[in-house]
């Protein structure tokens, strides 16, 4: 079955208005969303590397490393297969009072969450659900604030999984654990 690129496009508008019209959401989504932004992830990431030690030092290094390399393949789809933001080109959308400029796709907040979050779901399965959640709530966020199509933050949660389990798997063959 072959789908065309203006039905995908199409779909994907119609989850952005899904998502998007709860004007109720963005408030709360303005703070969630910062979970996945470059300050709190850095931090959240250095914490985790002076106050660990063992398997969990070893997973802040591969969520570490899948954020730095996940970051630099983000910038480059961003400046090679730019999008404009929804809010630019949807109407009828809700955006937040301070929109960002550059191009929408991939998610890179989406992208960051997952990338962190992936490597200690994979340590900590029991936490894996809670995790999971946390970082869909953040991909929804972007969606709700108008500043993602839904195939953005959904690219974004795919490449941070991938390069997270990627990162992890190769940092564990690595050492041996």
């Amino acid at each position: 079955m072959i789908i065309s690129k203006s039905r995908l496009y199409e779909t994907d508008i119609h989850l952005f208005h899904l998502v998007n019209k709860h004007h109720k959401w963005m408030m709360p989504m303005h703070v969630i969303t910062h979970l996945g932004s470059a300050p709190m992830t850095v931090l959240s990431l250095f914490f985790l590397l002076f106050s660990s030690k063992g398997t969990v030092f070893m997973t802040t290094w591969a969520a570490m490393i899948s954020l730095i390399t996940s970051h630099m393949i983000v910038r480059l789809m961003k400046h090679y297969l730019p999008r404009f933001r929804p809010y630019l080109t949807v109407n009828e959308s809700n955006v937040i009072s301070n929109p960002l400029k550059d191009h929408s796709f991939p998610s890179g907040h989406t992208t960051a969450i997952f990338s962190l979050c992936t490597p200690f779901m994979l340590l900590f399965p029991s936490y894996a659900i809670f995790l999971l959640l946390l970082a869909i709530i953040v991909g929804v966020s972007r969606i709700s604030l108008g500043l993602h199509y839904p195939s953005d933050v959904l690219i974004g949660a795919l490449l941070g999984f991938i390069t997270g389990a990627i990162c992890m798997i190769t940092i564990r063959l690595i050492l041996g654990v």
